[in-house]
């Protein structure tokens, strides 16, 4: 070590060279993360002034850009890059063209998925189509802006999958790829995302976060309340889940619905119930009567998928009897409703402290707090997360026994008949 210092003066006593090129590194490096937090200090009136556009739009349950993909808009970037003064008063020009700079961006966001889709679906056409591929093997991009929205085709492809991010639950084995097999489900709790709702889901628009904790934070990109960073909106992290999906059409086929177009909206709609007739599922009284458990279609999806992956799909539609049964023991629609984690506070929107959807109750209490608003309006001060799927509130009812968790899955036992 000695002679290699005496050869190389540069060299520190562990032999790792300083001065030079490491010292002009760490420079730029910081002049880099200057640059960055003074920017995210810019574009704070713009970020404002989008907020109060998205809140004046409530309610909706459209995709809508973030902060990010608005700063990466070249009108608002350009201003943002310059040595201007700046104001909400500066951005007077922009604000009129956040309608069309949303819509833009919306369909752009909607191919990209639509693109996504076909890509992890069809790996054959993924170099000749899809990704631009050409003759010296240099294209790995494909131009969506060369194509036209495909507004009508969208709904038509995605209504019969079912999505799963790889965020939040990462696959059990190593050797994965971007559609699952479909008699094989390769998670252990998953969340099925259907569309529109999984325009929406969080992980979409959030990053991983590298920044040390003795660094500043960049408004643009930190959430107090969050473990990850706010990110540019991008679907790359979703799975086609083709075990799901098959589960999802046999029981869309059930409820007497078309799995070509039926949405996971109808399907809430619809208000069916469901009981899985797997031996393993029911408990015998009599030659023909037995115990079942009655589940939302949601749940159903779920039941199969965990409990009986391997085996054929065996629900049953519920009769009215024993759906009346099962409503029974639901809460009434105002009860549903105030337990729900669907809602957001509008004043937090896009900044820092935005915070993770609770209750109506929760959130009254935040603006009462944080924002000294006593009296909260709904779609003013707090809305609900865009596309939020209807989902069941189970009370005890008269027979507080009737009801059973499987995993996370709640259900109800219902006597029901062959005959």
């Amino acid at each position: 070590m000695k002679n290699l210092r005496a050869r190389n003066p540069s060299l520190n006593a562990s032999g790792i060279p300083f001065g030079g090129r490491l010292e002009e590194g760490v420079k730029q490096s910081k002049q880099e993360r200057l640059a960055r937090l003074a920017f995210s200090e810019r574009a704070k009136p713009i970020v404002r002034l989008f907020q109060q556009y998205k809140n004046s739009r409530l309610p909706y349950n459209e995709l809508m850009p973030g902060p990010l993909d608005l700063c990466n808009f070249s009108k608002v970037k350009a201003i943002l890059a310059s040595d201007a003064q700046i104001d909400e008063t500066t951005f007077s020009t922009i604000v009129p063209t956040f309608d069309n700079f949303v819509e833009k961006w919306r369909n752009y966001k909607l191919l990209q998925l639509l693109y996504h889709v076909r890509r992890v679906e069809d790996k054959e056409l993924r170099r000749a189509f899809l990704i631009g591929y050409d003759e010296e093997d240099k294209g790995n991009t494909f131009d969506f802006k060369s194509l036209k929205p495909l507004q009508d085709t969208i709904p038509d492809v995605m209504s019969s999958l079912v999505f799963v991010c790889d965020n939040c639950t990462p696959p059990i084995s190593i050797w994965t790829s971007e559609v699952s097999e479909p008699n094989y489900f390769d998670r252990q709790v998953a969340e099925p995302l259907y569309y529109p709702e999984v325009l929406d889901h969080p992980c979409l628009a959030r990053n991983l976060s590298h920044r040390p904790q003795t660094e500043s934070a960049d408004t643009l990109k930190h959430l107090d309340h969050y473990d990850r960073d706010r990110g540019r909106w991008n679907c790359r992290i979703l799975t086609v889940e083709k075990s799901l999906g098959r589960i999802f059409e046999a029981i869309v086929k059930l409820a007497g619905q078309n799995p070509g177009s039926t949405t996971a909206a109808a399907m809430d709609k619809l208000d069916m119930w469901f009981a899985c007739l797997n031996p393993a599922c029911l408990t015998w009284m009599r030659e023909t009567d037995f115990w079942a458990y009655a589940r939302n279609w949601r749940f159903a999806v779920k039941h199969h998928a965990e409990s009986h992956p391997e085996d054929g799909i065996e629900f049953v539609t519920m009769t009215s009897y024993e759906v009346d049964f099962v409503r029974s023991r639901l809460l009434p629609l105002q009860e549903m409703v105030v337990l729900l984690k669907d809602f957001l506070c509008a004043h937090c929107r896009d900044l820092p402290s935005e915070q993770p959807p609770a209750t109506i109750d929760a959130v009254k209490n935040h603006l009462k707090i944080e924002h000294d608003i006593l009296d909260a309006k709904f779609d003013r001060d707090y809305y609900k997360r865009p596309n939020a799927p209807l989902r069941p509130a189970f009370g005890k009812g008269p027979l507080g026994e009737s009801l059973e968790i499987f995993g996370d899955i709640p259900c109800f036992k219902v006597k029901m008949t062959t005959l």
